[in-house]
C-alpha cells in the first residue's frame, strides 16, 4: 500500500492549482483542485468543487446547480460522502494511473475514484450535463471514458443518503426496481413503448423526451431535455420516494414537483401476492384473476424479472407458442406502440399486477 501511494504522490509534487472559479475544458495531471477553487462547465449549467451542507464544518467534493444562487445551492453528486474533509486543506488531484484521489492536510488519501479501464494521458472534465469524467486527452468518445460520475449517482440531498435505491434489473425484461436495502418496495413495470407499464404519470410532455434502448450490448434509459433552459432533475427522499422537479425561478419554494411515484398499496410491490389483481378504487383492493378469462383489459403486466421475451414476435406468433406450452403462465405485447409489437411469456407466479387506466392486455392461462 505504501508504495502505491507513493507512486500516486510522485505526480503530485509538480501539480499546478486551477484558480479560484475557473472555466475550463479539462483538468490534466499537473494541475490540482483545492479547497475554495470551483470548476464550472463550459456552457455554464454546473459548477465542481468543495462545500460543507447546513451547519456542518465538513467538507465534500460536489456538483451542484451552478445558475441557482448560493442561497438555493443544489447538490447533484457528491464523491467522499462518507469520508468528509475536517478542514479546509482538501485537494483533489488526477493521477496518470486515471483516478481521482482526494488529499487531506497530512496528504493522505481519503477517497479515490476506481480504476475502470487503464488510460493514456488522462484528463478530467465536467460537463454541461453535470457528468464529471475522466477521459484520455485526445478522445472525447463517451464509450471510452475511463471513469463518469454518472456511473455512482448519489441522492440529490447530501443527509438523505438513506437505505433505498433506484436501479435497473436486467433479469427477465429489464425494469427498475425501487429497493430498501434487499427488498423490492416499488417497479417500473417494462417499457412498452410508449413509457415504464407501471408508470402512468410519465408521459409525453413539452419539458423533455425519453429514450430507452435495449440491444446484446447495452440496456439504458434517458431522458433529454426540449428546451436546454429548462433545469430539471429526479430526486429520491429518504422515505423511498421519487420525484422530478422543476425549477421555477423566483417561487416561493424554487423547486417545484413535476411528478412523483404515488405510492399507495398498489405500488407496494407484490401487495397482493401471487395471482392477486390490485385496483386503487376497489374496497377491499385486492382480487383474485378470474379462472378462465383469457384476457384482462387495463391490467399492469406482472412483474418481468423471471419472463422471456422476443421483441420482434408478433402477438399472434405468442399466442401460438403459449398454446402449445402448458407451464405458460400469461403472455403479452412487449410494445403496445402503433399497433404492437414483441412478446413477453410467463413461466412463474404472476406477481405484482395493478389495474391502471390506459394499462395493456395480460393474456393468462385459462387452467390456471
Amino acid at each position: 500500500m505504501d508504495s502505491i501511494t507513493n507512486l500516486l504522490l510522485s505526480s503530485f509534487l509538480c501539480s499546478i492549482l486551477v484558480g479560484s472559479t475557473t472555466a475550463v475544458k479539462t483538468i490534466s495531471t499537473t494541475q490540482s483542485v483545492k479547497d475554495g477553487d470551483t470548476i464550472v462547465s463550459i456552457g455554464g449549467s454546473f459548477a465542481h468543487g468543495f462545500f460543507s451542507p447546513g451547519s456542518s464544518k465538513n467538507r465534500y467534493v460536489g456538483i451542484w446547480y451552478n445558475k441557482i444562487s448560493n442561497d438555493s445551492r443544489t447538490f447533484v453528486w457528491v464523491a467522499n460522502r462518507e469520508t468528509p474533509v475536517t478542514d479546509s486543506s482538501g485537494v483533489l488531484m488526477v493521477t496518470q494511473q486515471a483516478i481521482f484521489v482526494l488529499l487531506n492536510s497530512t496528504e493522505s488519501i481519503i477517497w479515490s475514484s476506481n480504476l475502470t479501464k487503464p488510460g493514456k494521458n488522462p484528463v478530467a472534465e465536467l460537463l454541461d450535463s453535470g457528468n464529471f469524467v475522466l477521459r484520455n486527452a485526445d478522445d472525447d468518445n463517451p464509450e471510452n471514458y475511463l471513469w463518469q460520475s454518472f456511473d455512482y449517482p448519489t441522492d440529490t440531498f447530501l443527509p438523505a443518503q438513506g437505505d433505498y435505491t433506484y436501479s435497473l434489473d436486467s433479469h427477465g425484461f429489464p425494469q427498475y426496481f425501487l429497493r430498501k436495502d434487499t427488498v423490492k418496495v416499488f417497479r417500473s413495470g417494462l417499457w412498452n413503448g410508449v413509457r415504464f407499464s407501471g408508470m402512468p404519470t410519465i408521459s409525453s410532455n413539452p419539458i423533455y423526451n425519453f429514450t430507452f434502448v435495449l440491444n446484446q450490448n447495452e440496456t439504458y434509459f434517458n431522458y433529454d431535455l426540449l428546451n436546454s433552459s429548462v433545469v430539471t432533475r429526479m430526486v429520491m427522499n429518504q422515505d423511498g420516494v421519487l420525484r422530478r422537479m422543476k425549477w421555477i425561478e423566483g417561487s416561493s419554494t424554487s423547486w417545484v414537483e413535476h411528478l412523483t411515484t404515488e405510492m399507495t398499496n398498489c405500488n407496494t410491490f407484490a401487495f397482493c401476492g401471487p395471482y392477486g389483481l390490485c385496483t386503487v378504487n376497489n374496497s377491499p383492493e385486492c382480487s383474485c384473476l378470474q379462472r378462465f378469462g383469457p384476457k384482462f383489459p387495463k391490467d399492469w403486466v406482472p412483474d418481468t424479472e423471471n419472463s422471456r421475451f422476443n421483441v420482434s414476435m408478433t402477438l399472434k406468433e405468442c399466442e401460438t407458442m403459449f398454446l402449445k406450452n402448458s407451464s405458460c403462465m400469461a403472455y403479452a405485447n412487449s410494445d403496445v406502440s402503433g399497433e404492437g409489437s414483441g412478446r413477453l411469456l410467463w413461466f412463474d407466479e404472476l406477481v405484482d399486477i395493478r389495474v391502471i387506466e390506459n394499462g395493456q392486455d395480460l393474456y393468462q392461462n385459462g387452467c390456471l
